[in-house]
């Protein structure tokens, strides 16, 4: 297969292994790495269009400098996941002089493009996935056992395919054991065609003596044979990269830099995918090789350790961005940094929380009017969503790092061990200083003592800013024999809290919902005691006698620890997100660090940021920009609804259909459920009772394709006037955002039988085909599945779930994530081909996307995003108790909106989970299953009422001029200075939100 070669992917390539003749069989499989050209290499000709170059230069340099025949290996594997031809797979390759084959047999080479050795790149994700899919392809085809896979380092003396921790021999042959048993178990193994060469045929092959050798590369022949790309796709490659969104993830140098200090942990444990990973060969790397070599090129100075902790609600990319900026500003001041980046998982949780009140409660008005109305309502809401699941869950996360294997113990287990060491050679010039932020104070309230119980010496300081940790459970923790004037801190020497005087606190807000700080919210809210005692709270601090004396703020008590209020000299934030970025308090803590002396670098800090659950998702924050609501421009909910109903009216000569799709599956490859294809056979049921023509997928029926193939028709074939339902009950699941599309960086997913290959159906899939719905049509879904793997969590450790009980979630395995990112790699292909062809299949735009009002259809959904959706009795609890109120109901007119609440009403105020309706504003008061007609029983006269009242109530205050939450026709502001009309006003429109909270709640 020589030059012009072919790229393929791993399907192309599963087909040309089967139907390619061998002279000679294939005895086992050659794994290499490229060394170079390297990844980053590689990514600079694929953005520029280029990347047979990178494939033609390394079989140039085979050719002229190795003197082999041709390229040395059979296939090359890019970053990208797709795969190039090479070697005629019949002639044996240069694979290790020795271990190249014979005219009898010859192994398979393959190089891996990347640079795998310790502290350079990372084998990863698609790229993996396709090293271990041609590994098993090959082995299966030829009958050869797992174990016939060999490293090019045991054949020779040098490192390849790499000495990183992302390509251990143990962990690749584990990967190719699971993949050959999914190959094997969907039927989709051939056996290689090997017709055996004979005489002449048979004898003339050549076997290499040699192998490809890229680490003897000159910088000459690296320029030569890998030059750049041209000038011009250098500047088409710049503009793009200037173009496109910023901040999307690490790229492998930056990993790389970060290796060295940065720790990231989820559920307590090392974080194994994602934007960045942890395992415990990376953690041992930091004690044993990149702390020695900082202290061993700083020999005059002590070595100071900084151990980090950031709060545990902060998202993955956020805690890493912060992370990134710190690391480099404490070598540059003579420290050495280790950063937990402390990602829980709830972040999606708390955000969708406050996002269910603030789509009611839009505050207005003066400070102390929002302390008598919205603020307790978003409190009391943020309570009765689970806001205190939440917090705790994220509180048993410290905990469970810390205990017995536990990500945080593991470290603190490797830093005895290497203090312990380094006393035998330089005894006491070690200093230990811990920071915490928010939430990081929780983590080291157990981070600290755990210390002390393993014999490592005192940290010299713990510095807290904004500390979140409840004052009980600090004293517990950490102060010996309880609060009062001569307790010590267990593990550190001395104390030091960074925080706002309560004026400061009050003026904060929580993205702009909750009109004061964090702190508040978690001392109101979170917290299972409301009103609990805050260690950052000045109202705690000075309320509670212990405190006051061992800070010295009782006029007669030596001080123990000390408080840093803001805004002072030492510390000038002005917010509970601000003090890790605030250059007077980094400044500060720097100082402590260093012995009192100044930093020699200043902090160039921002500091002014507000705390925000969703700092990496600003466009979502101007939703709720609470000085005015602007109506959209372009269609409408309301226009929308109004024109399909006018073209409804307007249709002849075709009757109206009512068609339904109802999708089960129980069978799951190793987490099967018991009542999906039994939800899916009641609804038919019930829909063929209301005059619906249904299909069914039931478990093997329900692939990836098939669903997709009877949505597309459902959708394609209905003409104004159908009605259509979509109904799914099987496992949910979240996946890390592939295409960059998602604010919050994940996708949510149903998962079909089928979906071990990465075929997922994605949020991204369904808005694509139901955005196609016609004018005219109505679609409705009902979806009895769950998509937050955070939130099984929650509910697994933070509720008695009744006996009895499954979760319909699927949690995605490393496995499974880089099987979709393949199949999304490899779609995404598919459609730049359609597009170029001409046939693009457009997705809408990112703002359609995110927003509510361009739906055009409805969906009743069994849970809120933080909750989970059960399954018991035969079947699920939201398929059970919504058709026992369709049956309920005897015909009448139930609005959207009615039907959910009644839906709510029937799970009972003890529930587990919370059923919810999303559509744009107008489909809640149309009429379930009636085109786009209004209810004229009581549903409807209740939404009329409602109505009626928000548009009396806009015509008086000049604010909005029907109900709901602001969304598209519903308020052009005619002021914006918050006030909103008359205090009678503002009231009123409170108690109606408040009721309905209380409705829905």
């Amino acid at each position: 297969m020589p030059k012009p070669f072919d790229q393929l992917s791993v399907e192309s390539f599963a087909e040309r292994l089967a139907a390619f003749e061998f002279r000679r069989p294939i005895t086992e499989v050659h794994m290499h790495h490229t060394w170079m050209p390297d990844r980053r290499t590689w990514r600079a000709h694929h953005a520029a269009g280029s990347d047979a170059a990178v494939i033609e230069g390394m079989w140039r340099f085979h050719m002229e400098q190795r003197g082999f025949s041709d390229i040395a290996q059979h296939l090359t594997i890019a970053p990208d996941g797709t795969l190039w031809t090479g070697r005629d797979w019949n002639q044996p390759p240069a694979s290790a002089v020795g271990h190249n084959g014979s005219r009898d047999g010859i192994p398979f080479m393959f190089e891996t493009i990347g640079n795998f050795d310790d502290g350079r790149e990372r084998l990863d994700g698609v790229q993996r996935a396709a090293v271990v899919d041609v590994i098993a392809r090959v082995q299966l085809a030829f009958g050869l056992e797992e174990d016939a896979l060999r490293f090019h380092n045991e054949m020779s003396e040098k490192s390849c395919p790499g000495s990183g921790p992302t390509v251990r021999k143990e962990d690749i042959l584990a990967d190719v054991a699971r993949r050959r048993a999914e190959l094997v178990a969907s039927g989709a193994v051939a056996r290689a065609r090997v017709r055996a060469a004979r005489g002449r045929a048979r004898d003339d092959v050549e076997v290499p003596d040699g192998e490809p050798d890229h680490e003897s590369m000159s910088a000459e022949e690296r320029a030569r044979y890998f030059p750049p790309p041209s000038a011009a796709a250098t500047r088409d490659l710049l503009a793009r990269a200037q173009a496109a969104p910023q901040g999307r993830g690490l790229s492998a140098d930056e990993a790389a830099k970060l290796r060295p200090h940065v720790i990231n942990l989820t559920d307590g444990r090392f974080k194994r995918s994602g934007l960045y990973d942890t395992t415990e060969e990376d953690v041992r790397a930091i004690f044993a090789e990149h702390l020695p070599q900082w202290a061993a090129a700083h020999p005059d100075e002590p070595l100071r350790i900084v151990v980090w902790a950031h709060g545990g609600l902060v998202d993955e990319k956020s805690g890493l961005a912060i992370a990134r900026k710190h690391v480099d500003w404490w070598k540059a001041n003579g420290a050495y940094p280790i950063y937990f980046v402390w990602e829980t998982g709830l972040f999606d949780a708390l955000r969708s929380i406050l996002e269910a009140v603030a789509g009611r409660v839009r505050p207005r008005g003066r400070r102390d009017f929002w302390d008598y109305t919205t603020d307790p309502v978003v409190q009391a809401g943020a309570r009765a969503l689970g806001g205190v699941k939440v917090w705790s869950a994220m509180k048993d996360d410290a905990r469970a790092a810390h205990a017995e294997g536990g990500g945080a113990r593991f470290v603190a287990e490797r830093l005895k061990e290497f203090l312990d060491a380094r006393d035998g050679e330089r005894e006491g010039d070690v200093r230990l200083h811990a920071v915490g932020h928010s939430a990081g104070s929780i983590f080291h309230s157990y981070f600290l003592p755990l210390a002390a119980e393993l014999g490592i010496r005192p940290f010299e300081s713990l510095q807290l800013l904004a500390p979140a940790v409840r004052v009980d459970e600090f004293a517990q923790r950490m102060l010996r024999g309880g609060l009062g004037a001569g307790q010590v801190v267990t593990g550190a020497e001395s104390l030091a809290l960074y925080t706002m005087r309560k004026d400061l606190e009050r003026r904060d807000n929580c993205a702009r919902v909750y009109r004061k700080s964090l702190l508040y919210l978690i001392h109101h809210a979170l917290e299972r005691e409301g009103e609990a005692a805050i260690l950052g709270l000045e109202q705690s601090i000075y309320g509670d006698p212990g405190l006051r004396a061992f800070f010295g703020l009782d006029g007669r008590s030596p001080a123990r620890g000390r408080v840093v209020w803001s805004e002072s000299k030492e510390s000038e934030s002005r917010t509970h997100g601000g003090f890790d970025d605030d250059a007077a308090t980094m400044t500060s803590v720097a100082t402590v660090v260093l012995g009192g002396k100044a930093p020699r670098e200043a902090y160039r800090g921002e500091g002014r940021r507000a705390f925000s659950l969703w700092e990496s998702s600003d466009a979502w924050l101007e939703e709720f920009d609470l000085t005015g609501v602007q109506a959209p421009a372009g269609d409408t909910g309301r226009e929308w609804a109004e024109g399909t109903a006018r073209a409804a009216r307007a249709r002849a000569g075709r009757q109206p259909q009512r068609l339904a799709l109802c999708v089960g599956i129980n069978d799951y490859a190793g987490q099967p459920l018991e009542f999906c294809v039994a939800d899916a056979e009641a609804w038919g049921e019930w829909l063929d009772g209301q005059g619906f023509d249904v299909r069914f997928l039931r478990d093997r029926e329900a692939t990836h394709a098939r669903i997709r193939q009877e949505l597309e028709r459902l959708v394609g074939e209905a003409r104004s006037g159908d009605v259509l339902v979509f109904q799914y009950a099987g496992h949910g699941t979240r996946l890390p955002d592939v295409d960059g599309e998602e604010d919050d960086d994940t996708d949510e997913a149903v998962v079909p039988f089928d979906h071990e290959d990465g075929a997922l159906l994605i949020d991204d899939d369904f808005r694509e085909i139901f955005s196609r719905v016609r004018d005219g049509v109505a679609l409705t879904c009902f979806m009895d599945c769950c998509h937050s793997g955070s939130n099984t969590r929650i509910f697994a450790r933070s509720t008695s779930r009744r006996a009895g009980k499954r979760a319909r979630f699927l949690k995605p395995s490393a496995e499974l994530i880089r099987a979709h990112e393949a199949f999304r790699a490899a779609e995404a292909q598919d459609r730049r081909a359609e597009r170029g062809m001409g046939g693009a299949r457009g997705r809408g735009s990112a703002a359609d996307r995110r927003d509510r009002e361009t739906m055009r259809w409805v969906s009743f959904a069994a849970c809120e995003p933080w909750e989970v959706a059960l399954e018991s009795d035969g079947h699920g609890d939201f398929t059970r108790l919504a058709l026992q109120v369709l049956e309920g109901a005897a015909g009448a007119a139930l609005t959207h909106k009615e039907l959910q609440r009644r839906i709510v009403r029937a799970f009972g105020t003890d529930r587990e989970q919370t059923p919810r309706l999303d559509c744009n504003t107008t489909a809640e008061t149309l009429v379930l299953l009636q085109g786009h007609a209004r209810a004229a029983g009581a549903g409807g006269a209740a939404a009329a009422a409602g109505e009626a009242a928000g548009e009396a109530e806009g015509e008086v205050a000049g604010e909005e001029t029907a109900s709901g939450n602001g969304g598209p026709g519903h308020g052009a502001p005619a002021s914006t200075n918050g006030g909103g009309g008359s205090a009678r006003q503002d009231l009123a429109r409170i108690v109606r939100e408040l009721s309905d909270i209380v409705a829905d709640l």
